[in-house]
């Protein structure tokens, strides 16, 4: 009640004049440092009389206690007790380095990844993705993978891929980031089912948000949903 109580004093206080505040943002670390951490640079440079406070980190379960005003969080649906606004699906893809494909060969047919080297998801030693056909549902195949390595930092995933570790289990950004030129989706015509597939803006429950946190939240689903343009 307090807070809504500042933000609403803050909303008149603030009117035709410049910006101010303080916010604290978690992001995820892979379309964090690729895409969203460049746009915070940006709306820094636009209103300088606002503090960001920005936090890199895939799981914060608690905006309370983790004392986070905004967080981006890649999700299959947003938790009940935030207010969200989804900014876009996020796809799934295999890709790999061309030195990888000059080393193992071409690889056509779902069949063929049963003998290839995998890095990133999912979260166990041995697990089984499903690959669905883009143009065709009925075509869905099951892949038996082992990952190397594996990790939720997916610049770190991104890295192994492009130095031809292997195949990279990753959203379709991180292969749109500026560093990714060099690398070949590996059967583009199919998908990976059953992943994390949307990037949702959560807050807590406000009647009154600060205009500064309005600012961010719209500045942010606005861009983002350009990127995810090139993501596609």
């Amino acid at each position: 009640m307090l807070d809504d109580l500042d933000n609403a004093r803050a909303s008149i206080d603030m009117l035709g004049q410049t910006l101010t505040g303080r916010i604290r943002i978690s992001v995820p670390t892979g379309v964090g440092r690729l895409f969203v951490g460049p746009k915070l640079r940006e709306f820094a440079r636009i209103h300088p009389g606002i503090s960001l406070a920005i936090t890199f980190n895939n799981r914060i379960e608690d905006l309370i206690a983790a004392e986070v005003d905004i967080a981006l969080r890649i999700e299959r649906s947003p938790p009940l007790d935030c207010v969200a606004r989804q900014v876009c699906s996020i796809d799934w893809i295999l890709c790999a380095s061309a030195d990888y494909f000059q080393r193992r060969g071409p690889i056509n047919h779902p069949a063929d990844l049963a003998s290839q080297t995998f890095i990133g998801l999912p979260p166990s030693l041995e697990a089984t993705i499903e690959l669905r056909n883009r143009n065709d549902d009925t075509d869905a195949q099951l892949v038996h993978i082992q990952p190397t390595l594996q990790s939720a930092d997916y610049p770190f995933i991104l890295d192994a891929v492009m130095e031809g570790m292997g195949i990279g289990i990753l959203p379709t950004y991180a292969m749109r980031g500026p560093t990714a030129k060099n690398l070949q989706q590996v059967l583009a015509q199919y998908q990976i089912v059953g992943q994390l597939n949307s990037l949702y803006i959560l807050t807590l429950p406000s009647r009154f948000p600060s205009p500064a946190k309005r600012a961010l939240i719209d500045y942010l689903e606005k861009e983002l949903r350009e990127c995810a343009e090139c993501w596609k």
